[in-house]
């Protein structure tokens, strides 16, 4: 027995509005899915990124007696032989890094910003490896002449001025208010696998980390969700940590 067909049998009206709105719904699940994906490979990238330079950095202070470089660029070509190690795939203004004054996103006001650390073509400091026109990175222990700190006594070079790599040098050595170190007489140095000597701070909202708020000089008293810094340590590790690094929470306070 033939069953009859209608050739012009098709999805009714309520049956496309039915698909549709399940494409939706799947289109709805999957898209942070996708975000996720992606802000995750732009992190991986970047550690393999800070890794390299913590790779490159000991080396460098192998060659140079122990001496750090006095900027990110002088590491090219030698150390790191690639100049898309020096861009971090979040940087979302680094097609107007000939605009900026310096490697922190301007709209982060969480943090001060420093003109004098900017490691790029058109930046500040003497010395800087001009080949190098792009970087994403903060380096801590840069040549510039540090805006923070005058003190006379932190002077390694004995020119009349602090650079930030005297600053933190001292800082690494004998600690600071926010460990109740500082005192030469009486130092508590920070571990070089704790104080960052390259950050990256682009990722900040993407991803969130256990941190204590800086409270004058000290650490503020409860532990919260704060933006992700991407960091080198100085001896070479990388690791996460809020944006001012001295509030990384200690082993067991929810460190990532």
């Amino acid at each position: 027995m033939k069953t009859m067909v209608d050739d012009n049998a098709g999805f009714s009206l309520l049956e496309m509005l039915a698909v549709i709105v399940i494409l939706g719904i799947l289109a709805g699940l999957g898209a942070p899915m996708v975000i996720s994906a992606q802000r995750q490979a732009r992190q991986a990238d970047c550690r393999s990124n800070l890794r390299q330079f913590g790779i490159a950095l000991a080396a460098y202070r192998s060659d140079h007696n122990g001496l750090n470089p006095p900027w990110m660029s002088n590491l090219f070509p030698e150390y790191i032989d690639g100049k898309d190690v020096f861009v971090c795939k979040s940087d979302r203004e680094i097609k107007r890094k000939s605009g900026r004054y310096d490697p922190i996103p301007k709209d982060l006001t969480l943090v001060t910003h420093y003109s004098e650390i900017a490691d790029f073509q058109g930046g500040n400091g003497e010395g800087r490896n001009d080949d190098i026109d792009l970087n994403s990175y903060f380096y801590e222990f840069s040549a510039a002449r540090c805006s923070w700190d005058s003190n006379t006594a932190h002077d390694a070079d004995g020119d009349g001025t602090v650079a930030w790599w005297e600053a933190k040098e001292w800082q690494l050595r004998y600690g600071d208010d926010a460990n109740d170190g500082g005192d030469p007489s009486s130092p508590r140095p920070y571990s070089t696998a704790r104080m960052p000597i390259i950050r990256c701070w682009h990722h900040w909202q993407e991803d969130k980390v256990l941190g204590y708020e800086q409270s004058g000089t000290k650490r503020g008293t409860r532990l919260r969700k704060l933006p992700l810094v991407l960091n080198v340590g100085y001896a070479g590790n990388v690791f996460a940590s809020p944006p001012w690094w001295e509030g990384r929470p200690d082993v067991g306070e929810g460190n990532r």
